[in-house]
């Protein structure tokens, strides 16, 4: 990995700088959970309940990282809007008919009640999947592929897409110290 884009960034449309991030929840930790359609599995990081109490002035969202394994439908989503970040490889995915080649770490956006189906992987890899309901009051939050938390923005959390720095692990959700305590209860 190139070390340029280390960090998907869940940040808040507007606000200013905040607390530096450290490692609040592991990977390794997170037990997977079924996708709504049965076809894969994702580690939910953050719920969309969780999201609002890590940040009351956004609307609900929730973070997840998926391990995709091989082509298949999505799960539809109506009421959400969806941004997905392959790590450790690109992908194809079809949305409503179009097709996109993500690349790894790039972003990209849809709405979940868009029919969508990954088409085509390198291999097995994962993907952070930020989903915010729409129609709600609050900010939006999106994901931003950055070396460091983007200067003049409110960081919510963070997903490291690399181990780096040392004690580091790829996939471990970052934030600011208070975040622990609101993802633990």
């Amino acid at each position: 990995m190139d070390g340029e884009h280390r960090l998907l960034v869940v940040r808040a449309v507007a606000g200013g700088g905040g607390a530096a991030l450290r490692t609040v929840r592991r990977f390794r930790d997170v037990s997977p959970l079924p996708w709504a359609n049965g076809a894969g599995e994702t580690s939910e990081f953050v719920s969309f309940s969780a999201g609002v109490r890590l940040d009351p002035e956004t609307a609900p969202w929730r973070l997840s990282v998926a391990r995709l394994t091989a082509a298949g439908p999505f799960s539809p989503l109506p009421g959400v809007r969806r941004e997905f970040s392959p790590v450790a490889g690109a992908v194809s995915l079809r949305v409503d008919g179009v097709l996109h080649e993500v690349g790894e770490r790039e972003i990209l956006s849809f709405s979940g009640a868009s029919v969508t189906e990954l088409v085509r992987l390198e291999g097995p890899c994962w993907a952070v999947n930020l989903m915010q309901q729409t129609g709600q009051d609050g900010e939006d939050v999106h994901l931003v592929s950055a070396a460091s938390p983007p200067v003049g923005s409110r960081v919510v959390v963070a997903v490291a897409t690399e181990a780096e720095p040392p004690g580091l692990e790829a996939l471990d959700l970052l934030g600011p110290a208070s975040a622990r305590a609101v993802l633990a209860g």
